[in-house]
């Protein structure tokens, strides 16, 4: 995962397949973080958004690191109308208790017109 664009109130799904060495990886017993927030002092309870397994993560193939995050519509509808960077990362911890951030970058949330929904 890289940087990407979201518009505010949209639910966006993302894929994501974790390798190393371009070998998928096993997410068996794995614990899986993906936090948003408007800066890195930002505490995770104060997080736009967090989500873990369970709670807008769905291991989909658990042997071949495969997984979804689900960002709702609600974790951005509030935000402001002009465009926001949020800061993010995904992190896995192993079973053995080992934590890798396997990804990190920019979420620009940009407003949106239509707010009927």
């Amino acid at each position: 995962m890289a940087d990407f664009i979201i518009y505010r109130g949209d639910t966006v799904v993302l894929s994501v397949t974790v390798t190393v060495k371009e070998e998928e990886y096993s997410l068996v017993g794995a614990e899986i973080w993906f936090t948003a927030k408007p800066s890195y002092s930002t505490l995770d309870a104060a997080a736009q958004f967090q989500k873990t397994i369970g709670d807008g993560i769905a291991v989909t193939d658990a042997a071949k690191g495969k997984f979804t995050v689900t960002i709702s519509a609600t974790d951005t509808y509030s935000m402001a109308s002009s465009k926001t960077i949020l800061l993010y990362d995904c992190q896995v911890k192993e079973s053995g208790g080992n934590v890798y951030t396997i990804a990190s970058g920019n979420i620009i949330v940009m407003p949106d017109v239509t707010r009927a929904t």
